[in-house]
């Protein structure tokens, strides 16, 4: 019943819940919410119409899979939004929409190589609400080897957030990663205050990028800002972003620093940028 599983039944590989049927965001933060103890591996995905891989289950492996041919919008990568204990290992993205969703509780990213379309980002912490506090990841040893983004849009960056609602996101580093240019942007780390429906926008902390290599031009400048499009008039929010370090992340050899940025006014605070 209900048009949200009806949509959902489109994408490559569904591996759902019951909770799916009414609700996208259906959450398994613990085992026995959803297809426990799951296994993609060693498969070639080809030109999806919507995303390669939509899973919820606790714990989920992906190994050695391909994705190729993500020329349609809507050509996610692996979603596994919410869900705890996702290893993502020896495979290859090419998408047309967001990459990975950097959202389980403990997430773990490594040895994979990225072919990133015009659409989408290649991680994106979150997009729209999602009101449980999750945090925990390591993502390490990754190759961007080619981006196609050519017009500006809220989901243009390498690294982004659309995060609205409650909740926050947290404790998650990236480590060892080496991205082809041109780049449109690096980073866009937001947090969205535009639906009063929602309530305040949870915040943003404790994130590192540390061994960051960007090989070509960046054409905009990254950004870090809180409570964006905030109502006029509707005064300070709880969350904000805090405690973003970035510790030897270089631009064509250049350290990256705050002229790169555009930064909040607005609970933004302890961005660190070190050797």
């Amino acid at each position: 019943p209900g048009t949200m599983w009806e949509r959902m039944l489109h994408h490559s590989i569904n591996m759902l819940s019951e909770q799916n049927k009414t609700s996208w965001n259906a959450y398994a933060p613990r085992a026995g919410l959803g297809c426990d103890d799951l296994l993609v591996e060693g498969i070639t995905i080809l030109d999806p119409g919507h995303f390669y891989l939509r899973l919820t289950g606790n714990p989920i492996t992906i190994r050695n899979v391909k994705m190729v041919g993500g020329w349609h919008y809507n050509s996610d990568g692996v979603s596994t939004i919410g869900q705890a204990n996702t290893t993502v290992f020896d495979c290859f993205f090419h998408c047309n929409d967001d990459a990975i969703y950097v959202r389980p509780d403990d997430v773990h990213i490594h040895h994979c190589v990225f072919w990133q379309g015009n659409n989408g980002e290649v991680f994106q912490f979150s997009w729209g609400g999602d009101p449980y506090d999750q945090g925990g990841g390591f993502i390490h040893d990754i190759d961007i080897i080619h981006c196609d983004q050519v017009r500006e849009a809220n989901n243009r960056a390498i690294i982004g957030s659309r995060k609205a609602g409650p909740g926050d996101i947290r404790d998650i580093l990236f480590k060892d990663i080496r991205i082809e240019g041109p780049v449109w942007r690096f980073l866009r780390l937001n947090t969205y205050a535009e639906n009063p429906d929602r309530g305040p926008p949870g915040s943003i902390h404790g994130i590192t990028f540390e061994n960051i290599t960007v090989n070509g031009p960046v054409i905009n400048k990254s950004e870090i800002i809180a409570n964006h499009k905030a109502p006029e008039g509707s005064g300070p929010f709880p969350g904000g972003i805090r405690d973003i370090t970035f510790r030897n992340v270089t631009i064509n050899g250049e350290p990256i620093g705050p002229d790169d940025f555009i930064l909040g006014s607005d609970n933004v605070s302890r961005i660190r940028f070190q050797p």
